[in-house]
């Protein structure tokens, strides 16, 4: 078998695979929409949670960060995991405990918005609904490949924040109408909320597109060129 035909049948293999995914995903959506008897008044609402959820396994099981010391991996890892939880904080997913009782619920969602866990633990308001957390994560493994590699854009990370502010919206867009007042106020809001998934959904997919491609960054080196800063000595 030739090289081409090698790569032909991978390629193969991997549309029947992503293929596959997709049918058990719409299947489950589609039984739990009956089960439910669920009113589906914007179908685009049950679909995006499906978009986060499998741009974020492919684009990390196309990630191999690289070999680098411990020392390394660590700050790395510390970074990627405080803008994993900086993203949660930012979105509301993690929130100081207004005085509940404290205790963890599993919500029964549509797929990717459910299983949900809301409640409280330890003094914090938790409400993590799957794809923005599988997201996130996404997100901040990618940055962490990023660091290990010494790649100078910082682009991805930055733009990968205004993700959750996107699902925020509905909330931002209250405290400008609040602001605002009278009709400019209300037209900012009804924006704001009828499109917040929609402009974060293709602000995440921008944000995971950036950190793994990394189009504005290239490798550091010193100035003779020859080692890439970062590279363990």
């Amino acid at each position: 078998m030739s090289v081409v035909d090698g790569l032909g049948s991978v390629r193969r293999r991997a549309a029947a695979a992503v293929f596959g995914v997709l049918v058990v995903e719409l299947l489950a959506l589609f039984l739990f929409v009956q089960r439910t008897g669920l009113e589906v008044l914007e179908p685009r609402y049950l679909l995006y949670p499906l978009v986060w959820v499998n741009a974020a396994a492919l684009a990390i099981a196309l990630t191999r960060p690289s070999t680098r010391s411990r020392r390394v991996r660590t700050v790395a890892g510390v970074i990627a995991a405080l803008y994993f939880a900086g993203l949660l904080v930012l979105d509301g997913s993690i929130a100081l405990a207004a005085g509940d009782a404290p205790g963890i619920e599993v919500v029964a969602l549509p797929p990717g918005w459910g299983p949900a866990l809301v409640g409280s633990v330890a003094g914090l308001a938790v409400s993590l609904i799957p794809f923005k957390t599988v997201g996130y994560a996404a997100l901040a493994y990618l940055l962490y490949d990023v660091l290990l590699d010494a790649v100078r854009s910082a682009l991805g990370g930055v733009v990968g924040l205004f993700a959750c502010v996107g699902c925020a919206a509905p909330g931002l867009a209250g405290m400008v109408a609040a602001v605002l007042g009278g009709t400019a106020g209300a037209g900012v809001a009804r924006v704001a909320t009828t499109f917040a998934y929609d402009l974060s959904t293709a602000v995440f997919l921008l944000a995971l597109g950036v950190l793994y491609l990394r189009p504005f960054g290239s490798a550091l080196r010193l100035e003779d060129g020859s080692i890439r800063a970062g590279e363990d000595s």
